[in-house]
This record gives structure tokens, C-alpha cells and sequence, in this order.
């Protein structure tokens, strides 16, 4: 066999070793999936209420751990900068901003305040774990759970509100 016919196959074996330690290496492309879960829980919350005097909306990052009856939930502009940490427990509950802190007997009440909204909190930990609750006027949609998406729309009592979460994987 000449040098020429043994370099030429060398380089073969090289590059035929190289192309399967490349594939060996590459990961498939994955599709992120959640799977309804116990927390903690972060990504992204909307809240549109489409009152006709004067529509509002509310966009911020959150994490959220715990349950409705003791937890913690931060909420961030996309910046990073914290808007509120709220924490609370059977009975109390208490919020902190750059401005102040302070209390209120329930999460919902110090929730409205941030959102501008009442949302249904126990039902919301239940969507978040997959649990189709109803909850007063709400209903949510949790077929994109599993892809990390949840929806829920409140039509009674009016106005109309459509809240959105999207759970970072």
C-alpha cells in the first residue's frame, strides 16, 4: 500500500470517528414540557380586565412557592427590578414594595392591590397542579399545561378578565 493510499485512509478513519463522536454528542431537540407539579412555579403572569370605563392590565415575572395557605410570591418588571414580595400564612399575609410593607389579614386582599383584580387564589394552585377547579366566574383552560401554558377567563361577575401564565421549564 503506497504512503498516499494510507494517508488517504487515515484521514477516512479520522473523519468517520469524528462524524460518530459528533452524533454520539448532539442532543436531540427537546420541546419543553411541563408537567402539572407542587411548585415552586416561576415565568411570567398577565392579567387584561376589559372593564369598558377603564380597561387595566398587569404584566410581571413571578415566583411562587408553597400553597394558598402559606407561601411566598415575588413579582419583577422583565428588568429584574422587584415590584412586590408578598408572604403569607393561615390568617395573615403581608406585602413589602420599594415604598413599604405591610399587612392584611388575607393574600387575596393584598393581591387585589398589586393586580388591581381579585383572582381566585386556591384555584390557582390547583391549576398550577393540574387540577381543573372551579373557582366563582372563572374557568381555566389547562390543556397547555404540560407545554407550561395556562389560561383562565372570568366572565361573572363582570367585567370580563382573561389572565395568562407562562411557566419558564
Amino acid at each position: 500500500m503506497s504512503p498516499w493510499n494510507r494517508r488517504a485512509l487515515c484521514q477516512a478513519g479520522l473523519y468517520a470517528l469524528s462524524s460518530v463522536w459528533l452524533v454520539g454528542c448532539a442532543q436531540p431537540q427537546r420541546r419543553s414540557t411541563h408537567t402539572p407539579s407542587t411548585g415552586p412555579w416561576s415565568g411570567r403572569i398577565h392579567l387584561r380586565v376589559d372593564d369598558p370605563d377603564a380597561p387595566r392590565s398587569f404584566a410581571a415575572h413571578f415566583d411562587l412557592q408553597g400553597s394558598a395557605d402559606n407561601g411566598r410570591l415575588e413579582l419583577s418588571t422583565p428588568l429584574g427590578t422587584l415590584l412586590a414580595r408578598l408572604q403569607w400564612s393561615v390568617g395573615e399575609a403581608s406585602i413589602e414594595t420599594a415604598q413599604e410593607r405591610r399587612s392584611a389579614a388575607t393574600l387575596s386582599a393584598l393581591l387585589r392591590e398589586v393586580t388591581g383584580e381579585a383572582l381566585p387564589i386556591d384555584a390557582l394552585f390547583d391549576w398550577l397542579s393540574g387540577v381543573p377547579t372551579l373557582a366563582g366566574g372563572w374557568q381555566a383552560d389547562l390543556q397547555q399545561l404540560d407545554e407550561g401554558r395556562l389560561s383562565a377567563t372570568r366572565t361573572q361577575p363582570p367585567p370580563a378578565a382573561m389572565l395568562r401564565i407562562l411557566l419558564n421549564p
